[in-house]
This record gives C-alpha cells, structure tokens and sequence, in this order.
C-alpha cells in the first residue's frame, strides 16, 4: 500500500485524492494521511505514525513554513515530498529539501499527472502486491503491510497493517510464493516478513511487539533465513548475540538510533547479566550511509574489539559488519550485522 500524507487545505488534498483514485485505483493501493496543520505532520512522523510514502506538502513562505519543512527532512530523510507553491519566487531553497517535484498552485492536472507517472513506476515495487481470492474475488495485500501471516487450520490469517482478512490457502505454498520476497516460514503455522523481526531467540521472534513462536525444526534454518534477509535490508544494522545467554539473538538496529548496553535494565536496551559490566557499559550507533558502526564506552571497564582493540572510558570507535565486540572479562560476545 502506497501512504500519501497531504499536508494543505482541504480543497486541494480532495482534488488530488480524486485525480489519483480515478487514475491508479484499479492497479495500486493508496492509503491517505491528512495533516491539519504542520505540528500534527511533524508529531506524526516522529511518532512513527502512518508515515507516507509521498507528501503533497504547501509551502506558504508568509509563515514557518521552511523551517517545518527542515524539520520533515530531519525527522525522516526517506519520504519523498512535492511543494505546492504559489510562485517561483523561492525556487532556489528548494534543492535544499531534496523535493520529487514541484508544482504551482492552483494545481492543474495535466501538470502533476506526468510527475505521479514517474513516481509510481519509478519507485514503487508493484511486485508487493500479492493477490489471494476471498470469497471468489480477487483482493489485493500490499506485502510491506504484513508483519507475519498465521495458518489455523489450512485459513491463513495476515497480521500486519491495513490487512483485516482471511483466505484459503496452503501453508507450504504461501510460503514457497513468498520466499523471495523476504518471508520467512520459522513454524508449522507461521511465515513472517523478514523486515518487521525485531529479535530473534530460539523458541521465538519478536515482531513489532508481538511474540511469534519459533519450532524447533525451524530454528536453525530460520534463524539464517532471517539474518540474510535482514543484511539485505539496507536501513537497518543489527546485533547478533554469540554465545552465553544471548546466543543466536538478532537485535535491530535504527540508523543513528543510540542502542545502550549494560547491566542495568533502567539504563540498557541490551542488559547483560555480569559482574564484569557496568550498569551504563556503552552506547552502539549504526550508521546507514556507511553501513558502520560507532561504539562509545561511557564506563570503566575496557569494551574490546575484536578479541585486541581495546575501547576505555570516554573512547570511541568506528567498526564495520562482522567485527566482535565484549566487554573486558565477559564471555558475552557480540557481532554486528
């Protein structure tokens, strides 16, 4: 499903929809975002909520206008964003939000149609659109809607987002028609979008929040499955715990998202239960635009890399996929994806 965020008055947003739906409906799905104003825009893309896929955004340069706009860029550099304007008189800023496109207002079809051609198939993967039958018709789910699809006796229930239906279907053929597209089969009921695995630990995952059960059977083949499929997913880094209790667990990692380790609960997102490790041991950044990492050891005891480097208080470190990392004197490993 394709989100549109419409951030302009009511008239305009309307019209686009209608222009869109008339064109596009019978090929491609479309979820709608509307902004009352740019504080509710800006607090919904930094609640995570809905955040869309391409936002119609209006520049009125009488108010804050470029400064909201900074701030969308700076809260998430991914959406793609057209400026509604009313003249060219400040064209010139506008590379400095890296717009799709740019049109003026009142808006004309015949101007933002050739722009939307581009959009949708440029940048849109029609092929996550997957097709099921319910009761004899056809309906379409958008894959990246999906969190993990869930088979009760041969009805397969998807879970997910914008996905409140259920088919006949197969277990073992939904999973060989998915396969490819980073589902991942780890139970006799379940296959899950590789994308949404938080963690990953022997008898389960955790996808947005949820447990998902893991069989034994699945676990070794599962586990590899989900880990190369996460590695090709290029936003996000991970931590894979190597031995001891955190053996085998993947934790995600958000591109410049700070991730605390230590032995402290308050204080860590990774807590490790040692007497070598302080309670705030650390703080691990990942950094999408290079695929690297940076480690910053905040306490007393020495983080060490790669069985050599060591890391003391107030240091920090640049490291890539596939370096190791411990605290000095712990047997608690870790590699990074």
């Amino acid at each position: 499903m394709i989100t549109i965020g419409m951030c302009t008055d009511s008239d305009t947003a309307e019209q686009i929809k209608k222009w869109i739906n008339d064109e596009w409906n019978n090929t491609l799905l479309f979820n709608y975002c509307d902004y009352k104003n740019r504080k509710e825009l800006l607090d919904s893309l930094e609640n995570h909520a809905d955040i869309p896929n391409l936002l119609f955004y209006d520049l009125d340069v009488e108010d804050d206008s470029y400064e909201a706009l900074r701030n969308v860029r700076r809260i998430n550099s991914s959406v793609d964003i057209i400026i509604i304007q009313k003249d060219d008189e400040h064209l010139l800023e506008g590379p400095l939000f890296r717009a799709y496109g740019y049109v003026r207002s009142p808006i004309k079809w015949e101007i933002i149609k050739p722009i939307l051609n581009n959009y949708f198939d440029k940048d849109i993967d029609n092929s996550r659109i997957y097709t099921v039958t319910v009761n004899r018709e056809p309906h379409k789910i958008n894959l990246d809607d999906v969190y993990y699809f869930e088979s009760r006796k041969r009805i397969i229930y998807p879970h997910g987002n914008n996905v409140d239906m259920h088919f006949y279907k197969k277990l073992e053929d939904l999973e060989r028609e998915l396969s490819s597209k980073g589902f991942v089969r780890c139970h006799r009921s379940f296959v899950v979008n590789a994308k949404y695995v938080d963690e990953v630990h022997r008898e389960y995952l955790i996808i947005r929040g949820e447990r998902v059960s893991v069989g034994r059977e699945y676990y070794q083949q599962s586990d590899g499955s989900i880990w190369k499929s996460l590695r090709k997913w290029s936003r996000y880094g991970a931590i894979i715990g190597v031995g001891s209790s955190f053996d085998g667990v993947i934790f995600r990692i958000k591109p410049e998202a700070e991730i605390v380790f230590g032995r402290d609960a308050v204080y860590s997102d990774i807590v490790i239960n040692d007497d070598h490790v302080d309670g705030k041991q650390g703080v691990l950044v990942f950094h999408q635009q290079n695929k690297t990492y940076t480690i910053h050891n905040v306490a007393s005891a020495a983080v060490v890399v790669n069985d050599k480097e060591k890391i003391y208080l107030g240091e920090s470190v640049n490291v890539r996929s596939g370096d190791f990392f411990n605290v000095e004197g712990s047997i608690q490993r870790f590699e990074l994806g």
